[in-house]
């Protein structure tokens, strides 16, 4: 079996509050022993107590660098980070609620995404589209490694090891998603093209970006993977949430292997995700 489809990328928006009330403008203290980990607001978000309600108008800007304590919890159906001193802004408004070699993916998702394509009716696929965006807005990249940023990579002329090293990424964030799916975890081979023949069963999809958007870092490589991953996984593919096949592929195909390769012309570039039955080594 083979299989080539093509992605094209879009650039995701997100909405913006108009700032009202009162503003904080420093870090809340707190009492709890729990490590700190500082996101990033994407929208200006209110604060709230632990019942749900919100506190007298006051809110983060949007940008604000806001310190959170341990994971999310659940209050009155929706999902909140603690900011300290019993304060919580609501999860959705953080950029960065993930790590960044890792995706989330929203509760009920994966059971979806089956459903959907299993029953390819109007009211599974609406069911899908709603929970696929909030993984649009749950999992966002972010540099985490000071050395990629200064490393020159750019995909016409990777080195074998710049290439094992994103295929490492790549599946590091492709197995994230199968282990919340309960899918089997993969393993990578950076040298998967070479492979792809009749008698080893595959699949591949492409996500098309233009070359004067090359990437010229380590940094820049891996967000266009992350990006892509996630435009794959979320977003419907190039047909804006009405096109899920290529997600059900990267998530519940059984196959042993999986990669990435670039490829293109003189104007655009391809990322190619590619996942292949091989021998075991």
């Amino acid at each position: 079996m083979k299989r080539s489809i093509k992605l094209a990328a879009v650039a995701a928006a997100f909405l913006t509050m108009a700032p009202v009330a009162t503003a904080v403008s420093t870090p809340i203290t707190t009492y709890a022993a729990t490590k700190a980990v500082k996101l990033t607001i994407i929208h200006n978000a209110y604060i709230f107590n632990k019942n749900g309600k919100k506190l007298n108008n006051m809110y983060y800007k949007k940008g604000a660098k806001v310190a959170v304590y341990g994971d999310a919890i659940k209050i009155k159906g929706k999902y909140y980070y603690s900011v300290g001193n019993a304060k919580y802004v609501k999860r959705a408004n953080f950029a960065t609620p993930v790590s960044a070699n890792a995706f989330q993916l929203p509760a009920g998702y994966a059971d979806a995404l089956e459903n959907y394509n299993d029953l390819q009716t109007d009211g599974s696929e609406n069911k899908l589209i709603r929970i696929s965006k909030q993984g649009v807005k749950d999992n966002v990249f972010h540099a985490d490694n000071k050395a990629d940023s200064k490393e020159k990579a750019t995909a016409p002329t990777l080195t074998t090891a710049q290439m094992k090293e994103l295929n490492k990424y790549a599946l590091k964030l492709l197995n994230s998603a199968r282990k919340q799916a309960k899918s089997t975890q993969i393993k990578t081979d950076y040298n998967i093209q070479s492979k792809f023949t009749d008698e080893n069963d595959w699949d591949q999809t492409t996500y098309t970006f233009q070359v004067k958007n090359y990437p010229k870092t380590m940094t820049g490589m891996k967000r266009v993977i992350y990006n892509s991953l996630k435009k794959i996984l979320f977003n419907g593919a190039y047909s804006d949430y009405h096109s899920y096949d290529r997600a059900n592929m990267l998530l519940r195909h059984s196959n042993t292997r999986a990669g990435i390769w670039f490829s293109g012309n003189s104007k655009t570039a391809v990322l190619n995700w590619g996942v292949a039955n091989l021998p075991s080594e």
